[in-house]
């Protein structure tokens, strides 16, 4: 049985201060991580400490300097494209912002349909239809709600069709990256419920990025702390949350128990 799922071991990424600056920032530092089939790890840290990118590196939508990143066995780091198209089918993204991560001019259908098209070899008509009503359901949306458009839907309904979208082409693994920290608190808690059924039910493995320790000690089974592009902290969230080992650790879950009191 395979271990671990998703893998990077050492990872370096530098971007450029300026387009005459030589100087350059560390986004990634010599960052090893992973997570196991079934799995659902919190990646935690401030804006800036390198959580996106880690993300965007692991999904291969940004190139790292060095080090290496593995997924199910396989190195991945230096594949093209191509070579990425049939894993895009089991690595998925659930972007921040559900506001500009669906295409405006789209239905819903037209927005799910191409990822079952495309990952799944589907194109009988009435098979997909029966695929998007079928997840449209799972994420607690309607079968009419793929006749309609994103301007139709509250922040949170189109937080569920992205999920929906990565769900369509059924993946073993799942990036979210900030996918509540737009809405408000009562939504915020539906999409985190939807996301922990999904764990049980689908047994999918999910990296979840958030700033919010208390939102990660819900749904994760490990964490990871960034701080300037390096891993602090990891173990499990009962662990970090009730014992944290860093100070900037401790200062996190002090702004999320805060947070919440407010």
């Amino acid at each position: 049985m395979m271990t671990t799922l998703v893998e990077t071991r050492g990872l370096i990424k530098q971007f450029s201060q300026g387009f005459f600056s030589s100087q350059k920032t560390t986004a990634l530092d010599n960052v090893t991580m992973s997570v196991k089939p079934g799995e659902t790890v919190g990646l935690v840290g401030e804006s800036g400490s390198g959580k996106s990118t880690l993300a965007l590196s692991i999904a291969r939508l940004l190139q790292v300097d060095s080090g290496q990143i593995f997924f199910s066995g396989d190195d991945i780091t230096g594949y093209t494209a191509n070579q990425m198209r049939p894993l895009r089918k089991e690595l998925q993204f659930v972007f921040q912002d559900p506001y500009s991560s669906l295409n405006p001019r789209m239905s819903v259908k037209g927005i799910l349909s191409e990822g079952i098209r495309l990952h799944r070899g589907l194109s009988n008509k009435s098979e997909i239809e029966d695929e998007i009503a079928h997840v449209l359901t799972t994420v607690g949306l309607g079968k009419d709600d793929m006749r309609k458009h994103p301007k139709e839907f509250s922040g949170g309904q189109r937080q569920r069709i992205a999920i929906a979208r990565a769900l369509a082409v059924e993946p073993t693994f799942l990036i979210c990256d900030e996918p509540v920290s737009a809405l408000d608190m009562s939504i915020q808690a539906q999409i985190l419920n939807l996301l922990k059924m999904l764990k049980v039910e689908k047994n999918i493995s999910m990296l979840f990025i958030s700033h919010d320790l208390a939102v990660v000690n819900f749904l994760c089974d490990r964490a990871y702390v960034m701080k300037s592009g390096q891993i602090i902290e990891q173990g499990g969230v009962d662990e970090i949350f009730s014992s944290p080992k860093e100070q900037y650790t401790r200062d996190l879950l002090s702004a999320s128990l805060l947070a919440k009191s407010n």
